[in-house]
């Protein structure tokens, strides 16, 4: 009878592993076909909730091309964070090359061991209930830092379920890899906003998009004022941390699903789906608003700026082309230069 028992609990485990290797083909199908590192960030954290019954998740990973430290991602679940403030990690961080090297899912106990008690207080997830960090490394690079809170049971995770996150941890990370490599390709490397070439060829999409659902789509223009000024007077270093710094506003400001694209030397524009002419026009002026009010740093000064602001709402009936939807946001920021800068026009 032992015997009998002992060979369904073995088949009832050889059921359950071959079902999970099903699971991970099936996901690692789903995520290798993703490369927009939004939307496949999404996915990593809903199959992370599905598969490991978690209520708590988040994903630190680079914010753009050419950066070295973590930031939480925007989208996460569970944790009771402070609105408005960015969860950072540095680059040079200890618990950055530990993370490298080990490649395996570690509880706060364990970096304990090796990472100081200063140094562990420093990280932005210390205070949280965290069960486990999991590296998310490709090619020996670290490309996210996953966290994993509580789960639907409260039952600690098993070696098992470790060995399966490790697995799907690989499947992420090879994700996460091919999703910068494309990212490279379409990201500007100065602001890490979007390269003109994407943003024309989403703009094309998207127009398709709200003719066939009938959803409004904005579109903001925007341009530094008397940037040229600045340059002269500071050089032009200072005019691309200027642009930089403008750059992480209006990141700041946008949602995930809208495309903020760096057009031209200090022109940039931002698409909005989903979103109406009103509502585009406080998102400008927001971004407006945040512009006026930044200080920044540089060689001993502290440089201000401003900018100016064209909003205008997709209508098929006058914009048979891009161009003439591009056109129509572009006369309203003329606009707004010619009535004194500093503002949002329509």
């Amino acid at each position: 009878m032992e015997d009998s028992e002992l060979t369904k609990e073995q088949l009832a485990l050889y059921q359950k592993q071959l079902f999970d290797l099903r699971q991970l083909i099936e996901i690692s199908k789903g995520l290798n076909t993703n490369l927009e590192l939004e939307t496949l960030i999404d996915s990593i954290l809903y199959v992370c909730m599905g598969q490991l019954r978690v209520v708590k998740v988040g994903i630190f990973v680079r914010r753009g091309v050419g950066e070295h430290d973590f930031v939480l991602h925007r989208n996460y679940f569970g944790f009771d964070l402070v609105h408005d403030v960015e969860y950072r990690i540095p680059g040079e961080h200890p618990i950055i090359s530990l993370l490298e090297k080990t490649s395996q899912p570690l509880t706060l106990e364990e970096m304990g061991r090796v990472i100081s008690r200063e140094e562990m207080e420093r990280l932005p997830f210390y205070s949280l209930s965290i069960d486990l960090v999991v590296p998310l490394v490709a090619k020996g690079v670290l490309y996210g830092i996953l966290i994993l809170g509580d789960r639907i049971d409260g039952e600690p995770i098993s070696q098992y379920e470790k060995r399966y996150l490790m697995d799907l941890a690989g499947i992420a990370s090879i994700a996460l890899h091919n999703a910068f490599l494309y990212e490279m390709a379409v990201t500007d490397f100065l602001t890490h906003l979007k390269l003109r070439n994407y943003f024309d060829s989403m703009l094309a999409d998207l127009m398709l998009v709200v003719e066939r659902e009938q959803t409004p789509l904005s579109l903001i223009m925007a341009d530094l004022d008397h940037f040229k000024r600045l340059n002269d007077t500071y050089g032009h270093l200072a005019g691309d941390k200027v642009l930089q710094e403008i750059a992480r506003v209006i990141h700041f400001h946008t949602r995930k699903n809208d495309i903020a694209a760096r057009y031209g030397g200090e022109e940039f524009a931002v698409l909005l789906p989903h979103t109406p002419l009103e509502a585009a026009v406080g998102i400008a002026d927001r971004i407006r608003i945040a512009v006026e009010h930044l200080e920044i740093p540089y060689g001993g000064a502290v440089m201000h700026i401003t900018i100016s602001l064209g909003v205008a709402q997709y209508d098929p009936r006058r914009d048979a082309t891009p161009e003439d939807f591009i056109e129509r946001a572009d006369k309203a920021l003329y606009m707004a230069k010619e009535k004194g800068r500093n503002r949002v026009c329509v």
